[in-house]
């Protein structure tokens, strides 16, 4: 069986000053082109994606008088420590940086399931009250498969890797990346993630070394939106061939059809997003990296398909004696970087919106995520920062923000060199910058992008061979 290999997304600081970057090789690859009006169209289609600015003042009155106003801080022990490993800031500078404290007041992600598609996540005493348990297999009988899905005893999620229902964490990554997004709050111990009460589905594809085959992350991804996962997150991707491109545009499509939201990490590579899938595709929300200062990370990837920025550099969040990515600071306790990091900050931020706009599909959630951004870069959509830095406050309703979240002025901007772009995308961005049509064009993408046309689910679905390349 052919396989196409992913780059996982990751840039690790192992020695201060020093950075490595752990990588898969990628073999089978090559660059897909597309014709220039195909090109042209994808890129409108990406800008305007969820993107319109459109007025959500009457739900937000509505509920602002069921929103708490006090804030609750966390008790857990990294949130209150600052300058651990020698980096100058607060050790979770990132949470701050997104302002979500005010949403804990109300929201923790409670209910909504993210799966982690990656290395697996290892059994982490921080993590662990969060994972996702298939009640159907809990309660089920042993050696049989009970709810059908075509995975026997996956009683905490599947191994992709191995083909076993024990999706551990032999390289680390995995388990850092849940951390950030669903790690246990207000339990006076390490760390907390965006959403501390979301469910977190393992779903190991990427192996000891940080490898991955394409086919075996589509059937996690399918796995994932079968399984109820409301958001996906892939922090990991490369460039791929045709083949490989479709048979995980299938799988994106079916877990949209499904009612999942896709976030995926930009790359590493300080290159184009535009070439790297996952996060080019249509339906996946693309986040790159910023630093405490609220500048571009040198290794982000950047272009038209770029949709966010988040934390990426220096975020603390769990390890494990096995894991060989970051560095430590306690045991069990890592910091790394890269958008890998970057990715789970947003997958995280749509576990809480999702529990105050429950139903909101994609587009409903980019709008919200574009209208409480902080902006970047130049003024409005730019290559370089995409919608700009998310702020959970703001999307959820809150007028007020922290003093982290707007503490990035243009003076601690990163300068970026111009790009080139075409003049229709030109005129496409001058047209997002005004915001004064994206309403009408965010309905027109609803209709324009392809809904997804394979099989519908059945009992005799086996998700396992349904996408192998």
């Amino acid at each position: 069986m052919k396989k196409f290999f992913f780059l996982i997304t990751l840039f690790t600081f192992t020695v201060p000053a020093v950075r490595a970057v752990f990588a898969a090789s990628v073999s089978d690859s090559s660059f897909f082109t597309e014709n220039e009006d195909e090109r042209r169209r994808r890129e409108l289609r990406r800008f305007v994606s969820g993107a319109s600015i459109y007025s959500e003042a009457s739900l937000e009155s509505r509920d602002a008088e069921n929103l708490l106003q006090g804030q609750i801080v966390p008790n857990d022990t990294y949130y209150r420590t600052r300058n651990s490993w020698g980096q100058g800031t607060d050790d979770l500078w990132g949470l701050k940086k997104i302002n979500v404290e005010r949403a804990w007041d109300s929201y923790r992600g409670a209910g909504i399931r993210i799966a982690i598609v990656d290395s697996g996540t290892y059994w982490h005493d921080d993590i662990a009250s969060n994972v996702w348990q298939n009640a159907a297999e809990v309660n089920g009988r042993a050696g049989f498969d009970d709810d059908g899905n075509g995975f026997v005893d996956d009683v905490r999620g599947w191994d992709f890797v191995n083909d076993d229902n024990v999706p551990t964490d032999e390289y680390g990554h995995g388990t850092h990346v849940g951390g950030i997004a669903g790690a246990v709050g207000f339990n006076s111990k390490g760390i907390l993630g965006v959403a501390p009460s979301a469910k977190i589905m393992r779903l190991r594809v990427l192996d000891a070394s940080g490898g991955g085959s394409v086919s075996k992350i589509a059937s996690a991804i399918r796995y994932a939106a079968r399984m109820g996962a409301k958001v996906i997150n892939m922090s990991f991707g490369g460039v791929i061939d045709s083949a490989g491109r479709s048979t995980l545009i299938e799988a994106v499509r079916y877990a949209h059809s499904r009612g999942s939201i896709l976030v995926a990490a930009a790359g590493n590579g300080g290159s184009s997003v535009d070439d790297f899938s996952p996060a080019n595709l249509d339906y996946v929300l693309s986040v790159g990296a910023t630093d405490a200062l609220d500048r571009r990370a040198d290794f982000s990837n950047f272009g038209s398909k770029l949709d966010f920025m988040a934390p990426g550099v220096d975020i603390l969040s769990l390890g494990t004696s096995a894991t060989n990515i970051g560095t430590a600071v306690s045991s069990n306790y890592y910091y790394a970087s890269g958008t890998s990091m970057a990715a789970p900050y947003v997958s995280g931020a749509i576990a809480l919106l999702l529990n105050r706009y429950p139903g909101a599909d994609v587009f409903r959630v980019k709008n919200l995520l574009a209208k409480g951004a902080v902006d970047l870069g130049t003024p409005g959509f730019d290559n370089f920062y995409g919608f700009g830095r998310i702020d959970v406050g703001r999307s959820m309703g809150f007028t007020a923000t922290s003093a982290s979240s707007t503490s990035s002025t243009s003076s601690s901007k990163t300068s970026v060199p111009a790009r080139t772009v075409s003049s229709a995308q030109a005129a496409t961005l001058a047209s997002i910058a005004d915001r004064t049509e994206l309403h009408a064009r965010l309905a027109s993408e609803r209709r324009d992008l392809a809904p997804y046309r394979g099989p519908v689910d059945a009992p005799s679905e086996d998700p396992r061979k349904a996408l192998s390349v």
